[in-house]
């Protein structure tokens, strides 16, 4: 898996690689496995971040690719959260749904750098 952060302000590219075999699955508020993955490989907007190169602070997008798929794939379902109301941990029963074949082509170290660009 590549955790790749993009500087808005200077443009530096600041790649991470990182060993995996589980991608963790958000159930809460995701009605399938494919709305889960989305939001996961979604990349996100950090307003603070301090780029090492050019010693600049600004906006950046973080985002995380698979390289390459592992002979075996675990997906773990976060099936607890946190109650505020009874400061509890407390299972998720929201209905989730799992398709017959998973593409994780989406996914893949060449769809997100393809989407960073845009």
């Amino acid at each position: 898996m590549t955790h790749r952060i993009v500087s808005k302000k200077c443009g530096h590219v600041s790649l991470r690689g990182d060993d995996f075999m589980t991608v963790p699955c958000a159930v809460k508020d995701q009605r399938s496995l494919h709305e889960s993955l989305d939001s996961f490989f979604k990349g996100q907007m950090l307003s603070k971040y301090h780029c090492d190169v050019c010693n600049c602070q600004g906006a950046a997008v973080s985002s995380t690719s698979i390289d390459r798929l592992p002979r075996v794939l675990t997906m773990h379902l976060k099936r607890m959260g946190f109650c505020l109301q009874s400061a509890s941990n407390e299972k998720v029963k929201d209905r989730f749904e799992f398709p017959h074949d998973l593409d994780m082509r989406p996914y893949a170290a060449a769809a997100a750098a393809a989407a960073a660009e845009e």
